[in-house]
């Protein structure tokens, strides 16, 4: 797998955006707690919450913030898994 990193400075902490492309499905947009973040402890459903956030209030990804984030990775994620699963009987 592939991916391409962004880093963009938010709230005087790095987030990263990685795109990740999944073979012929596309590329998915998420957003990681950078190092500050994960230092002050910030949850893993507060960075959910603050990613979603993220991909519905930017002007580039709003229009399609559905098909973004880690949600919509894990599911894309766990179609191809399956997809394998049936077709090379795993």
């Amino acid at each position: 797998m592939n991916f391409i990193l962004k880093i963009e400075f938010r709230n005087s902490s790095f987030n990263s955006i990685i795109f990740l492309p999944i073979y012929f499905l596309g590329y998915v947009p998420v957003v990681n707690r950078g190092q500050k973040d994960i230092q002050n402890t910030k949850s893993i459903k507060k960075a959910l919450d603050d990613e979603k956030q993220f991909f519905e209030n930017h002007p580039a990804y709003s229009s399609k913030a559905q098909y973004c984030g880690t949600p919509f990775l894990a599911r894309k994620l766990n179609l191809v898994i399956t997809f394998l699963f049936f077709i090379f009987k795993i």
